[in-house]
């Protein structure tokens, strides 16, 4: 079993890094989590369609000429897409794994803008999904390049460079955006300009591709060298004496469970509990996983929702690492990551299937075949 899912995670390292998905990406599409509101939800499909979704049944929802879709089911798919879409209220913004970037009106799906605007011009991959504040739209490609859009008019606002790839979505707070780089490099730079805002970046001892939190004055994120990090958000100095130590890759997206724990998950489907002063472990679950967790975990009133590639969900109480439930086992693979909305856990599955599951009963509440086929046949 370990011999497999390494394999797998090394696999998929492969195909990224290197840009080769002619034909092993059009096997397995894309993954992307869901992104919404109680107006509507979206989702970006395996076979790379945004969706629109009424989030009360999961009914995908209508337009003029047919299902609400980008592109419409009379057109080929846009490619694939990893990221989780960016929903604003009015806009949704995607991100597409051959380096385009489109914002779409919430309401019609029809496109607004897209970068970049000749067809010819060269962006590399992108990985992880965009990033929207302070009126810009951030992400980061397989070249290495950090870019900041403008939201309303997608006109390139400044450009950073990397030394590697960059996977992840960065994450912004209080006007500076913090993001990793296969360079083993993590960067802190000014929003509004691109600057480094460190004297530095802080070097770890692997790749980085979890999208980082930030939790009161400390930055955290993991790395492919099995530690767990706490920089001091202003300096960049690391936070804990020695960074907290996993027993996989740091893969998916740590989240903040309560104001004494910060929980991350790994490669070889540990759950752990890590106090954010100190970076000791408060508590680990190791019970029952036996397949990497990839995707970022939910949160829901201070529970932490996590689900395994092979498509088991438990809930954990995000103090203790108690289990709380195993509200579901899907029948298809879970990479996105996980919603929490309104007491509503919302999964996209590698089968092409939607699912809602309510957080307080623990049960499902709706399924939704988001497929091209059953696109078609509406």
């Amino acid at each position: 079993m370990k011999i497999k899912k390494l394999a797998w995670i090394a696999g998929v390292v492969l195909i990224f890094s290197t840009g080769c998905v002619q034909d092993q990406f059009r096997l397995t599409g894309g993954w992307s989590g869901v992104s919404g509101s109680d107006e509507g939800f979206y989702v970006a499909t395996r076979d790379g369609r945004v969706v629109g979704l009424d989030g009360s049944d999961g009914r995908i929802l209508s337009s003029k000429t047919g299902p609400l879709t980008y592109p419409s089911v009379t057109e080929d798919p846009a490619g694939p897409i990893y990221g989780t879409p960016h929903y604003d209220g009015d806009r949704v913004f995607v991100a597409y794994f051959d380096g385009k970037v489109l914002a779409l009106n919430a309401i019609d799906l029809k496109p607004l803008w897209r970068f970049p605007k000749r067809r010819e011009s060269q962006v590399g991959n992108i990985v992880g999904g965009p990033t929207v504040a302070g009126g810009l739209v951030i992400f980061g490609d397989s070249e290495g390049v950090i870019r900041a859009l403008d939201a309303p008019t997608g006109e390139l606002r400044w450009e950073f460079k990397a030394g590697n790839a960059v996977w992840s979505a960065p994450t912004v707070v209080d006007s500076v955006v913090y993001v990793g780089s296969f360079d083993h490099k993590f960067y802190a730079l000014s929003l509004q300009k691109g600057e480094l805002k460190w004297d530095r970046p802080f070097l770890a001892d692997g790749a980085i591709i979890t999208s980082p939190i930030v939790h009161g004055d400390k930055v955290f994120f993991g790395s492919f060298d099995g530690n767990f990090y706490a920089l001091n958000a202003f300096s960049g100095r690391p936070a804990w004496e020695q960074p907290f130590i996993g027993d996989g890759w740091f893969w998916a997206a740590p989240v903040t469970c309560s104001e004494s724990v910060i929980c991350a998950t790994t490669t070889s489907g540990s759950v752990y509990g890590i106090n954010p002063h100190t970076g000791r472990e408060v508590w680990s679950y190791k019970e029952l996983f036996s397949d990497p967790i990839i995707a970022k975990p939910g949160v829901l009133d201070g529970k932490l929702v996590v689900a395994s590639r092979a498509g088991a969900v438990v809930i954990l109480e995000g103090a203790s690492g108690n289990e709380e439930g195993f509200p579901y086992e899907a029948r298809g693979e879970i990479n996105a990551d996980i919603l929490v909305h309104s007491d509503v856990i919302y999964l996209n599955q590698m089968d092409r299937k939607v699912i809602a599951l309510d957080g307080k009963q623990m049960q499902k509440l709706w399924e939704q075949d988001v497929s091209d086929k059953y696109l078609e046949d509406r």
